[in-house]
């Protein structure tokens, strides 16, 4: 009895001491909070460096470019760190990176360029490998949505959400499953014949041979398939 409780006491204390173990999953954590938008807990990297948030509504609908998408430059800062975890660390995030993925915001036309939203998370899932991403991804690719403008370009005369934004990050992710996303090559195919911008089409031959969809003859035959 005297040497199994000293072997549980080991146990618990490596546990307790193993590299990564709580210290990464907290981090996890407040990361999923940032991306979410209800925290911030790391200084954005992405856009310009400048000294905290913006305080009033006014700064942020109409100040500088770099305070008024402050919230947009938080969130993907938290998806490019996940992005650069090991997949082991960050696999807690996958379920919220999947559900952000296909109920949260498109890429953000600023009037001022495109905020890659959408793009970054379709980026950290295909980093992490995980999955539970291919099916969504694909779900995604399937029917593309407009991106996402402020109201105050939407009141601008002529003014229309910026289409098919998005995609190529989602292509890029899906081509980093290879074979196990090879269900996909229906899709990709019929995405490669509805764009003229070769930029895209080329990303789309890529992700093709990476999930080793050679046969276009059989991926025709099963887009058929599921269009019944």
């Amino acid at each position: 009895m005297k040497y199994l409780l000293v072997a549980v006491a080991i146990a618990v204390c490596c546990f307790t001491m193993w590299p990564g173990s709580v210290e990464t999953r907290s981090k996890v954590e407040l990361l999923i909070d940032q991306f979410h938008g209800t925290g911030y807990h790391f200084k954005p990297t992405y856009g310009d460096d400048y000294e905290g948030e913006p305080t009033t509504a006014s700064e942020k609908c109409w100040g500088p470019i770099s305070l008024r998408n402050y919230d947009f430059y938080k969130r993907i800062t938290a998806l490019e760190i996940l992005a650069e975890m090991r997949p082991s660390e960050a696999a807690p995030a996958v379920p919220y990176l999947i559900d952000e993925l296909i109920n949260g915001s498109n890429d953000y036309d600023t009037g001022d360029g495109i905020l890659p939203y959408r793009s970054t998370i379709a980026y950290a899932l295909g980093r992490l490998r995980d999955e539970r991403a291919i099916d969504p991804l694909i779900e995604k690719l399937k029917n593309p949505e407009k991106g996402n403008v402020p109201k105050r370009l939407q009141r601008i005369p002529g003014r229309s959400n910026p289409d098919g934004v998005g995609i190529p990050a989602i292509v890029e992710a899906i081509g980093r499953f290879g074979e196990k996303a090879n269900h996909a090559a229906p899709w990709l195919r019929q995405l490669n014949g509805s764009y003229v911008d070769q930029q895209l089409k080329d990303s789309i031959e890529i992700t093709l041979r990476q999930i080793g969809a050679a046969q276009e003859g059989a991926t025709n035959k099963s887009l058929e398939g599921e269009n019944h």
